[in-house]
């Protein structure tokens, strides 16, 4: 599939953002960066995931919308609990029944600290929140929260 061409862009034509989004995320599924967008605002709705796969391709897609360009989501396998990954960030994305607790933030602090991840923004993505254990370890370790609100993701730290 082609490039979206700058010029033929109009936020007001859903056919125009439903390719848009379509593109984007075919190429954070195949771990390429997505399509950016210049002198165009993003669109900013992402509707509630429904799996963790989802999940892990919305906060990706919602990275490069925010400008990470290059955030794709990790291939599987021993990622060491890193889930979405760019030049300039480095994430893990839960999608649980309940909130996450401060275990998992110093977790991802952990993983985050590798040398190959160094000088890199740590982000956390939840589906459900964050205990306020949770929020305490994410000021202390320089870990960025985002919690899922309605239709997109809200920085709660």
């Amino acid at each position: 599939m082609g490039r979206l061409r700058a010029q033929r862009w109009t936020p007001t034509d859903p056919e125009a953002v439903a390719r848009y989004k379509k593109v984007a995320e075919e190429r954070v599924v195949k771990g390429q960066a997505a399509p950016t967008q210049q002198r165009v605002r993003p669109v900013t709705n992402f509707p509630f995931p429904r799996s963790w796969e989802a999940a892990e391709r919305s906060a990706a897609l919602w990275l490069v919308r925010h400008g990470h360009s290059g955030a794709r989501v990790t291939s599987g396998g021993a990622d060491g609990g890193i889930d979405v990954v760019g030049p300039t960030v480095v994430g893990q994305v839960k999608h649980h029944g309940k909130p996450i607790g401060a275990p998992d933030i110093q977790r991802l602090a952990g993983a985050a600290s590798a040398p190959r991840y160094r000088g890199r923004t740590r982000v956390f993505f939840s589906t459900r929140g964050f205990t306020p254990q949770a929020l305490r370890a994410g000021q202390e370790l320089g870990v960025q929260l985002f919690a899922h609100a309605g239709s997109d993701w809200r920085r709660v730290v």
